[in-house]
């Protein structure tokens, strides 16, 4: 019961929030998600999607892959964001390596609150406690941005890098931050 109910509330939402309002694209569509669930429906899969993919991902036998947060695409590449860490795997599930390490030291990180990649910069963007941490397409560490605020989740769009109590933006002149109740604001110099 409560698989369908999931399952035709993500479709739902798929389905009326991808959608533009054609009279106006830039206007954002408001979803009653209270309203989406009070009828329940059975759905097809095949009603919302024309392929489905089944990826097995393979590991070492000293990492064990559970509880996935978040799935990001890259180029030729998967990041898996889990409880143990930042996993980045082929298209076809090849494990590569593991990304950043956990703990105290001027490259670890404390806690992994989201992640996102910058293609043009071919960089993943990892978001830890008070700071973002950039890593290249290969894993390397090479910087980090401290930030006096908390914040968690991100996502990477249009080279601006949006979270929930932060919004940073890649300019090329300045480095600012204005820390606030509301949503900030930080330009890193490119």
């Amino acid at each position: 019961m409560k698989a369908i109910i999931t399952i035709s509330a993500i479709c739902i939402l798929l389905t009326v929030g991808c959608n533009r309002n054609p009279e106006n694209p830039d206007k954002l569509r408001t979803i009653l998600f209270e309203r989406c669930i009070e009828t329940e429906q059975k759905m097809k899969i095949s009603e919302i999607a024309d392929t489905i993919e089944y990826l097995e991902l393979k590991t070492p036998h000293d990492i064990v892959i559970s509880r996935i947060l978040n799935i990001v695409c890259g180029d030729n590449f998967w990041l898996i964001h889990t409880r143990q860490g930042i996993y980045k795997f082929t298209r076809t599930g090849e494990f590569v390596k593991q990304i950043g390490r956990q703990g105290q030291g001027p490259d670890e990180y404390l806690y992994i609150l989201g992640i996102d990649i910058s293609p043009t910069r071919k960089e993943i963007i990892h978001a830890d406690t008070q700071q973002i941490l950039y890593y290249d397409y290969d894993g390397n560490f090479l910087r980090k941005v401290k930030i006096n605020d908390y914040f968690f989740n991100i996502v990477f769009v249009n080279s601006v890098l949006w979270t929930c109590n932060l919004c940073i933006c890649n300019c090329k002149t300045s480095l600012s931050l204005n820390v606030s109740s509301t949503p900030s604001v930080l330009r890193l110099s490119q």
